[in-house]
């Protein structure tokens, strides 16, 4: 009943500022009257958990082709995924999880890993899935943090886990079990799970919809360490809706995923999306250039999702000209920004509807995404019940001028419950029901909204987000390094690259070649120091001890 009323109120405020902001949106000229709504009608928000508001289209679409694995060619249907969600998590009741249990994915993508996905929300436990390229060390701190009861692994990713566990990281971890996607001697099988005969699935399962937590997937961590995201129910199940209706594609589509499930992305807007809708869902493990396309051209893919990397690919690679991609009718760019270039180029040379899309793993993933055609440069407006403004970096003044820059910050029920133990950071991005976002950019007079910027340092490699102050903390490590500072700079083809800045220790001669092994042993593959390792005596910073990383990278730009 409180999430009842909660949910009512909250909706009520929305819906009464959208219809303000967005009739007058239709007539911005020179200044911004007010704040900027969504174009599109409010949506009534269901009051539902996240398995309700699923399990109900799954049986709409019960006969349909749900999961596809791409390499191997098993398939499940709508009815044998909800089937298989109802015996995992009957059988994870048995073990003695129960509601409010964290449970850990550390996985690639499969059949079974999108089908936990369901599973365990529906048992009222909730996910935490990490970057399937973490080392043991990375892998551990997330576990400490969420205080995961138990992983479920890959047969290959088991050793990563195994010493995630036993080895002294100096953090404690509470996993009770570890389950294998995959048959190994001594551990629990996902397989065992899926036989289960359902008779301790949770029917009657009480959920604050307001309270409750889906997911912890985790943040950037531009600040410190990465931190864990609350999703709650209401917030998942708004996004759903709002993108349903923006998107509005129908059961025929067909979905490719080859963006982790560990990312909110992944999991929400791909994998929650086309169980929402009926669509057959593609999996594959990893991006393989040819994988990819031979799989959009056999399954007839009719919407991508991409990050700035695959369209740049596709862009420039002969290869594309091998495969039939007829089928797909429009692809959806995130994660970072996409060049005009890229974009005109796909365009024009595969004949496929590309647009932007925005958000962030706090609110949503899916806040603002373009409409067709697309408007080249922008990622379009918001989605319904949305609300978006721009103010002075600082001062949080409304900026009121069309395409002046300053901080985009939005409002809407998408918006996550908080940060995990973190109400400080929570206080911190989210003010009066606006978040924060931490990048810069600026409203065009036609109403779309420009991304120019990052306020935030987060470094974004292959779409891969990198914390500089993650690297620095390893960085530290070293006994040989006094001080250390990390940034991003440009690189054609994967957006950017972590650079060091470094100070050795008085009478320490340590060299490049020695820190980029002592990195390689300490930090997954894709945040190694590509951008290189400066040596300098020492590194600019603020009367308060802040890094100066703008005049880092100012200096980095005129040396090159």
């Amino acid at each position: 009943m409180a999430c009842r009323l909660i949910g009512s109120l909250m909706r009520s405020t929305w819906k009464t500022a959208n219809r303000i902001t967005y009739h007058r949106q239709l007539s911005i000229s020179s200044r911004l009257q007010t704040i900027l709504g969504s174009p599109h009608p409010d949506l009534d928000i269901r009051k539902q958990s996240l398995p309700e508001y699923l399990f109900s289209k799954l049986d709409e679409h019960s006969h349909r082709i749900a999961l596809v694995d791409f390499e191997s060619g098993r398939s499940f249907t709508y009815s044998e995924v909800k089937e298989y969600a109802v015996r995992i998590a009957s059988a994870l009741r048995k073990l003695g999880y129960k509601k409010g249990d964290i449970v850990a994915i550390h996985a690639t993508n499969s059949l079974e890993y999108a089908i936990l996905l369901l599973a365990l929300p529906a048992a009222g436990i909730t996910i935490t899935a990490s970057n399937s390229s973490f080392t043991a060390e990375e892998l551990a701190r997330n576990l400490d943090l969420t205080e995961a009861a138990c992983v479920v692994t890959t047969p290959t990713l088991l050793p990563v886990v195994t010493e995630a566990l036993i080895s002294n990281f100096k953090i404690q971890t509470n996993i009770k079990d570890i389950i294998t996607l995959g048959d190994v001697s001594g551990y629990k099988s996902i397989k065992t799970l899926m036989e289960d005969d359902g008779s301790a699935f949770p029917e009657d399962l009480q959920v604050d919809c307001e309270n409750d937590i889906v997911a912890l997937p985790f943040s950037s961590g531009t600040t410190g360490f990465p931190k864990a995201v609350m999703l709650n129910h209401r917030c998942m199940v708004a996004n759903l809706q709002q993108l349903s209706y923006t998107l509005t594609t129908t059961p025929d589509d067909s979905f490719i995923a080859v963006l982790p499930f560990f990312h909110a992305y992944g999991m929400s807007v791909i994998t929650y999306y086309a169980f929402a809708g009926g669509n057959k869902l593609v999996t594959l493990p990893k991006f393989d250039p040819g994988l990819f396309l031979q799989a959009i051209q056999n399954e007839k893919i009719s919407l991508l999702h991409l990050v700035p990397p695959m369209a740049v690919f596709m862009v420039k690679h002969p290869m594309v000209n091998d495969f039939n991609l007829s089928g797909v009718q429009r692809a959806i760019c995130g994660a970072a920004p996409l060049g005009e270039t890229v974009h005109e180029e796909f365009i024009s040379r595969l004949n496929i509807n590309l647009t932007q899309g925005y958000g962030m793993t706090e609110f949503g993933p899916a806040s603002i995404i373009d409409a067709i055609p697309a408007s080249i440069g922008t990622v379009g407006k918001p989605v319904p019940n949305t609300l978006c403004k721009i103010v002075h970096p600082g001062t949080n003044n409304l900026i009121k001028n069309v395409g002046e820059s300053g901080e985009i910050c939005m409002k809407g029920p998408q918006l996550m419950k908080g940060y995990l133990h973190s109400s400080e950071a929570t206080n911190e991005t989210v003010k009066e029901g606006w978040i924060h976002t931490g990048d810069i950019g600026y409203i065009r007079e036609d109403g779309n909204v420009v991304i120019t910027d990052r306020v935030k340092d987060l470094i974004k490699y292959k779409a891969l987000q990198i914390a500089p102050a993650d690297l620095e903390d390893v960085l530290l490590k070293h006994p040989d390094i006094q001080d250390a500072a990390v940034i991003g700079i440009p690189d054609e083809r994967t957006g950017e690259v972590p650079r060091a800045y470094v100070v050795r220790k008085p009478n320490c001669h340590v060299e490049e070649h020695q820190i980029q092994k002592f990195m390689k042993d300490h930090v997954a593959e894709f945040k190694f120091l590509r951008g290189g390792i400066k040596f300098t005596e020492a590194i600019p910073k603020t009367p308060s001890g802040k890094i100066l990383r703008r005049t880092l990278r100012q200096e980095f730009l005129k040396s090159s």
